[in-house]
């Protein structure tokens, strides 16, 4: 939360579930969901509306973080963001994460 003055933010939201050894064998594996919203300040909208028009951004996650290793794991994601204005389209994202542990 916030007065929004100097933050660009008013307010926002985050709500996730996670899943740990979501199958059989694969104990170190976990999935989830998450879905947030941010909400933006007048005065930010005020001052970037003559370049663009913003309103809130809104949006989800779905993934899957595979332990391939103790120290490498790989994530599939799905996430889809929308900024509240009709005229724009919801983006899709389609990521893949590797990552190693030094």
């Amino acid at each position: 939360l916030s007065d929004g003055n100097p933050s660009f933010g008013r307010w926002g939201a985050f709500a996730s579930l996670e899943k740990f050894g979501t199958f059989r064998g694969r104990d170190k594996d976990r999935m989830g969901i998450t879905y947030f919203y941010n909400d933006l300040s007048n005065d930010f909208r005020n001052l970037v509306s003559p370049v663009v028009p913003l309103d809130a951004v809104l949006g989800g996650e779905i993934y899957y973080n595979a332990a391939i290793t103790n120290s490498f794991h790989l994530t599939g994601d799905f996430q889809a963001v929308a900024n509240g204005r009709e005229s724009d389209d919801t983006a899709i994202i389609l990521a893949l994460r590797a990552v190693i542990d030094l």
